[in-house]
């Protein structure tokens, strides 16, 4: 340490590992809060209306809450969550630099020089820190203060830091697309966040910042951080059950609805002829085009820009939509298909697989039908 009185400076640095700590709690407390809103405004909903709850005028404020708007809640939350634990290990590693480079010489003078260019260094120095990106703050933390982060750490959050540009750069909900001579506008998928990837965020960004601050902590001011670590033994153990559980979730992969007995039946509605499942997840109407002679669509499908598929047996994966002549033969002849769907109230694709027996015969009725209603 330098010869001045260090107390005001480790002050300095245990109020940087406080902020770290309290902006990594507030974030898991508003996702968790969020979760529990939506959980206690969808169960409202199961509450009969001639209850005799106590209630009720709380009951009839959570049901003002609308599906769709408790659905985009959690996204949000889920997005904000990563993109603010993102912000602050930005804040830390800036922070934790700036302050170790104003009081060690040593460390400063560990800087790349261009760092240091100028009259005055330790002004160039912080400037420079200010547009350096997290990736490269990482490796000055390495080389300047001598802190190892281990290379799993930052491989975990490689994927986060591409997330969270997604977010930033490319959220748009629409987009020009050439088509033909002229541009159309295309829905695009919105960049969203998992359950699993905000806790993940959350876990890793914790893991980064108590490795720094620890850190530093013992290796400069020969003290303990203590309580203030960002990981505490608690929520190390919180971190080590959540991590097995998502390691358990991701080796059982997507959970497949198999429907054995899709119970297909024809619908018209508002003139349109189609064959459906008793579920609503998948319909089939016929088009009228010689050469996409089939019209292919989810209702359960409500997620902006994205796409749901279909697989007949082992065949190729589909997007939905006005389909040729060869896949209505595959269709009439399959035994099964497989749907892939997105839905606001869920943040991963939904899979369900239903049997083809018995969809011929529907589809001859729908025809039948249909051409009925085109010689009235």
């Amino acid at each position: 340490m330098t010869e001045r009185n260090t107390v005001p400076y480790w002050l300095d640095f245990q109020g940087i590992a406080a902020s770290v700590r309290m902006a990594l709690q507030r974030a898991t407390q508003a996702l968790q809060t969020g979760d529990l809103l939506r959980l206690a405004a969808f169960t409202a909903r199961t509450i009969p209306a001639d209850s005799k709850c106590k209630c009720e005028k709380l009951r009839a404020q959570l049901l003002e809450l609308q599906p769709d708007h408790l659905h985009a809640l959690g996204r949000e939350l889920r997005r904000s969550t990563l993109t603010t634990a993102i912000g602050v290990l930005d804040f830390c590693l800036f922070e934790v630099l700036v302050l170790m480079v104003s009081i060690r010489p040593d460390a400063l003078a560990r800087l790349p020089k261009d760092f240091r260019r100028g009259e005055e260094p330790l002004n160039a120095a912080k400037e420079s820190l200010r547009r350096t990106g997290i990736e490269r703050r990482l490796k000055l933390v390495a080389e300047v203060l001598q802190i190892s982060i281990a290379e799993s750490m930052v491989e975990d959050l490689k994927p986060l830091l591409a997330r969270r540009h997604d977010i930033t750069h490319q959220s748009k909900f629409y987009e020009f697309v050439p088509s033909g001579p002229a541009s159309a506008m295309k829905a695009r998928a919105f960049p969203e966040v998992s359950h699993e990837e905000s806790l993940i965020a959350l876990m890793t960004v914790s893991d980064i910042t108590d490795c720094v601050l620890a850190g530093v902590s013992e290796e400069h001011f020969k003290l303990d951080l203590g309580d203030l670590r960002p990981v505490t033994p608690g929520i190390a153990e919180v971190h080590r059950v959540m991590r097995e559980q998502i390691a358990a979730s991701r080796e059982r992969g997507p959970k497949v609805e198999t429907i054995d007995g899709p119970g297909w039946r024809v619908v018209i509605h508002e003139g349109l002829v189609c064959v459906i499942d008793k579920n609503n997840t998948v319909a089939f109407s016929a088009t009228g085009i010689e050469r996409l002679p089939l019209s292919i669509f989810c209702p359960k499908h409500d997620v902006h820009g994205e796409t749901a598929c279909v697989t007949i047996d082992a065949g190729d994966n589909r997007a939905v939509g006005f389909m040729e002549a060869s896949f209505v033969a595959e269709l009439l002849l399959g035994s099964s298909i497989l749907v892939e769907y997105h839905s606001m109230a869920s943040d991963a694709p939904i899979y369900a697989h239903l049997s083809l027996g018995g969809l011929a015969e529907r589809w001859a009725e729908a025809q039948a039908k249909k051409a009925a209603q085109a010689r009235k």
